[in-house]
């Protein structure tokens, strides 16, 4: 159930405020304390980009480079699969 004020927020930012509490409760933060961040995020993005036409960008780039990174950790030279010989 949502009260009157959550019914009157835009559904992309009390999107992002929801996600953001729920990520501060995941790492230790007290509900109340996690409600009241993610307003105030929720609260900057309307400050600062309220009015603007934005495209909100899908990332592949940065998470393909973090996949990269993740594989590069765990290469250390030993672990290069072998080769098939080659076929004439």
């Amino acid at each position: 159930m949502s009260t009157r004020m959550e019914d009157l927020r835009n559904e992309l930012l009390s999107d992002v405020a929801a996600h953001a509490a729920t990520v501060l409760q995941d790492h230790g933060v007290a509900g109340e304390v996690a409600d009241q961040a993610g307003a105030a995020i929720a609260d900057h993005l309307a400050d600062h980009w309220g009015g603007q036409l934005i495209t909100v960008p899908k990332d592949y780039a940065y998470r393909l480079a973090l996949r990269d990174q993740a594989i590069l950790a765990e290469f250390d030279g030993a672990n290069l699969p072998s080769w098939p010989a080659a076929t004439t």
